[in-house]
């Protein structure tokens, strides 16, 4: 398997956590893209809503995901949106975090797929 450096993951703990079991890599990379392109896009519909109970869930589903992903940005605004959302003193404060979680997004799954792609090609 190629050696390939990404601009927008790093996946040191993913591959810790896989060892050399390409099954589980496979399995890890899939997940972690698909629910990175399902949960991040409905961020912004919840904070609309001020539903806080539900982005609450969603980031702290998001941790494990991230750790995975392994890009710094995102897994620093998904804690900055947990933590803000365990004291609740000004829940409204997180739109700016989310806005990190969106920027960044489309290219980490991207290169996840990318990878789970030239992984699998061999």
């Amino acid at each position: 398997m190629p050696l390939t450096n990404y601009e927008f993951i790093d996946l040191n703990y993913l591959n810790r956590v896989a060892g050399d079991d390409l099954q589980t890599r496979a399995t890890l990379l899939d997940l972690v893209a698909r629910e990175i392109l399902d949960i991040i896009p409905r961020l912004s519909v919840l904070y609309s809503g001020q539903a806080w109970g539900d982005i609450k869930d969603h980031v702290h589903r998001m941790k494990t995901t991230l750790a995975f992903a392994g890009n710094a940005d995102m897994g620093a605004a998904n804690n900055q949106i947990w933590k803000a959302l365990v004291a609740m003193d000004a829940p409204e404060a997180i739109g700016p975090m989310i806005q990190v979680l969106e920027a960044n997004y489309r290219q980490v799954a991207r290169e996840l797929q990318t990878e789970l792609h030239l992984m699998t090609a061999d």
